[in-house]
């Protein structure tokens, strides 16, 4: 069952895909401690927000997810949702 309110990644990931300024300000701006980031999506369930938004421009967001499982294991009803955005070209390290 997917949650009627979903929440996205992308602002608990560090260093993704440049947004506005220079790569040097973006990876600045989006920098978010990951163990801030799995708090946070812990604490997002329970209060009920059981269903996470990724893609593949949102940096470092399925390590993250990856560290939420490690650390909380697979929680019942909780999942990931993630999509292919064609930016036509592809993306630089």
């Amino acid at each position: 069952k997917i949650c009627r309110l979903q929440t996205g990644l992308l602002q608990l990931s560090p260093k993704t895909t440049r947004l506005k300024g220079s790569k040097e300000e973006d990876e600045k701006y989006w920098e978010v401690d990951s163990k801030r980031a799995v708090t946070a999506m812990k604490q997002l369930v329970d209060a009920g927000f059981t269903t996470f938004d990724l893609a593949g421009v949102y940096g470092n967001a399925e390590d993250i997810v990856g560290e939420f499982v490690r650390e909380y294991g697979r929680l019942e009803g909780v999942s990931f949702n993630t999509k292919w955005i064609p930016t036509g070209s592809s993306p630089k390290s």
